[in-house]
């Protein structure tokens, strides 16, 4: 502190009273022997001077015999109380002090006797950082689904299942289960807000070479039962399997008139994420679809049929595949499942080995 500059601030400045406290545990001595010492030997005396330590915030401090940091024979005379005192320079005195005169800012009490310079303040007690508690009860939390999975031997399991909000479609990665040692069952929960239900299963699962277990897939849409040969002859890694309400809106007047109410399904397949035509009917997959005939309909039950809105049905022209497939299936010409040559719009699919077999036959011949 510039004592020379406090003092011509103080002469310009005439002040009745001046209060003095140091709020510093540890320079609190230094400050008061160094700095308060030059303070008042520059005072008038006509100037009160109340000094209060506090170096009661010391724990070893607290209390009414501990003597403040200045020593006595410093200047004046000197009055304590609980760490709290006054020091005046010989021949300074107080008088008209009324009890109580003083006010500490942040203290919650401060008492001061008449003519006395000798403060007691009270401070409260430092509260801790409030705790912010954030009441979640009113925020609805994201459900949990788990599907159920039972495998050949009855050991039952479940897997998580994802819900994709974009395409409302719920889930299920069922890896790459083993269907030579039996079936497989796998029940989705019902998910709600979605419209479609997807199982994800590698294609070397669903690639025997002979008739082996079946992997059904239960939903509230419908039921798929797939055997473990629907793939058999088509390569790719991951295959994908949809189930789901259709869209009636993009329908025909006269389609969308005749399925009423009644259920709209949609199927489809993937592999690897590309959406393919798939039709073997050596490894026919089931659908099951749960639906509540009328009165009318049980009535007539033979009348009850299902119609195809697109892909294979019979009243739809052949293509090349499926002729090519009934006609060596009729000749019993089995299918080339390594072929080495084939046509160049062969692909990848369920026809494609009886394309080849029929490449180099004597049907291709004639």
């Amino acid at each position: 502190m510039d004592v020379e500059r406090v003092c011509v601030f103080l002469e310009e400045l005439k002040p009745d009273t001046i209060v003095w406290c140091l709020v510093s545990k540890n320079d609190e001595e230094s400050l008061s022997k160094i700095e308060l010492s030059g303070l008042i030997e520059n005072l008038s005396p006509d100037v009160r001077f109340v000094y209060i330590s506090t170096t009661f915030i010391s724990d070893a401090c607290k209390n009414e015999e501990y003597i403040p940091v200045i020593d006595e024979n410093s200047f004046g005379s000197c009055h304590h109380s609980n760490g709290s005192n006054i020091r005046l320079k010989s021949g300074y005195t107080l008088n008209g002090i009324t009890e109580d005169f003083f006010t500490v800012a942040g203290a919650s009490s401060a008492n001061n006797a008449a003519n006395s310079g000798v403060i007691t303040a009270t401070f409260p007690e430092t509260e801790s950082e409030p705790k912010i508690v954030i009441d979640t009860s009113g925020i609805p939390k994201t459900p949990e689904y788990k599907a159920k999975v039972k495998m050949p031997d009855g050991t039952e399991l479940s897997l998580l299942v994802t819900v994709e909000d974009v395409t409302k479609t719920a889930f299920i990665d069922a890896g790459s289960p083993d269907l030579a040692l039996g079936d497989v069952e796998i029940t989705m929960p019902s998910v709600q807000g979605v419209n479609a239900y997807a199982l994800g299963i590698s294609v070397a699962s669903l690639s025997a070479n002979e008739k082996q277990g079946t992997l059904t897939f239960n939903t509230d849409t419908g039921s798929i039962a797939i055997p473990a040969d629907m793939l058999k002859g088509i390569s790719g890694s991951k295959r994908t399997v949809t189930i789901g309400q259709g869209d009636k809106n993009g329908l025909p007047p006269d389609v969308k008139a005749a399925i009423g109410s009644r259920p709209l399904i949609r199927l489809m397949l993937s592999i690897d994420g590309a959406q393919i035509d798939w039709n073997n009917p050596d490894a026919p997959v089931t659908v099951s679809i749960p639906y509540t005939p009328t009165e009318e309909e049980l009535a007539h039950p033979e009348s009850i049929v299902v119609r195809y809105i697109d892909g294979y049905s019979p009243s739809s022209m052949l293509t090349r595949g499926e002729f090519i497939v009934m006609l060596m299936r009729a000749y019993g010409i089995e299918p080339d499942m390594n072929p080495t040559d084939n046509f160049s719009d062969a692909g990848n699919t369920y026809y494609t080995g009886y394309l080849a077999a029929q490449k180099g036959s004597r049907l291709q011949k004639a």
